[in-house]
């Protein structure tokens, strides 16, 4: 019995047909593990938001908060494809319309990374967020975009 998840047999190919978990491209795999680092973001956020003794510095706290609210925004653009999250897309895709530029997308995760990098302090788990992001924008500067 082979069992997939909704999700993802309703996943569309950035080409508009559907995709065959085996027949991914580069692209595909590589929104498919900055939509997980999306993830992460949101779950170690809410992990060391609920430190109480992080309220003691507010700036690194606050800054924690906004990491958590980057990472929702990560999941809604790399999820694009997801009927679930096209709506947020859409209203993301106005006010944000940065994020769907190859390059100013990788200047983002960018600043995600240095930002992980100033929250290592907190948790190890930043540290390693801060190289993963640095990774995805790096492998998005490489990666030629083929439209």
């Amino acid at each position: 019995m082979d069992s997939e998840s909704p999700m993802i047999t309703e996943y569309v190919g950035s080409d508009g047909q559907n995709v065959n978990r085996y027949d991914l491209n580069e692209k595909d795999a590589m929104r498919s593990f900055c939509f997980l680092g999306g993830c992460s973001l949101i779950v170690v956020s809410a992990i060391v938001t609920l430190n109480v003794f992080a309220i003691l510095t507010p700036s690194i706290y606050l800054l924690n908060l906004f990491q958590g609210l980057f990472g929702l925004c990560v999941m809604i653009v790399e999820g694009k494809n997801y009927s679930s999250l096209q709506k947020y897309y859409m209203q993301l895709e106005a006010y944000a319309r940065f994020l769907t530029v190859p390059n100013a997308k990788a200047i983002f995760y960018l600043f995600l990374g240095v930002n992980s990098f100033i929250l290592s302090g907190m948790s190890f788990m930043h540290f390693i967020q801060g190289i993963f992001w640095m990774l995805m924008a790096a492998a998005i500067l490489v990666i030629p975009n083929k439209n």
